[in-house]
């Protein structure tokens, strides 16, 4: 949201409630079994948003940018234990 696009994240699929979850298993499950993930599965998911970030989409940076390829990526690095702690008061 700070570059002015509608972004998805975990907070997405907390907001979406059920609905989400499901889409994601289905995405997830497609891939466990070796199947392709599509662009209509991840079209279905990201409809309405305009850039991704963080988990669970995270997972699947080959296929966006397959999909996208003239998106940006942002690539950020940081240190462990702050991720941990920071992702431990969020959503633990």
């Amino acid at each position: 949201n700070v570059l002015g696009l509608k972004s998805y994240h975990m907070e997405s699929v907390f907001s979406q409630g059920v609905p989400a979850v499901e889409r994601w298993d289905a995405i997830f499950q497609k891939r466990l079994s070796k199947q392709l993930v599509t662009r209509a599965d991840l079209a279905e998911v990201f409809d309405g948003f305009r850039s991704t970030t963080d988990y669970p989409a995270c997972i699947f940076y080959k296929e966006l940018k397959e999909f996208c390829p003239n998106a940006k990526v942002i690539l950020t690095v940081r240190d462990p234990v702050k991720w941990y702690n920071s992702a431990r008061q969020t959503i633990l």
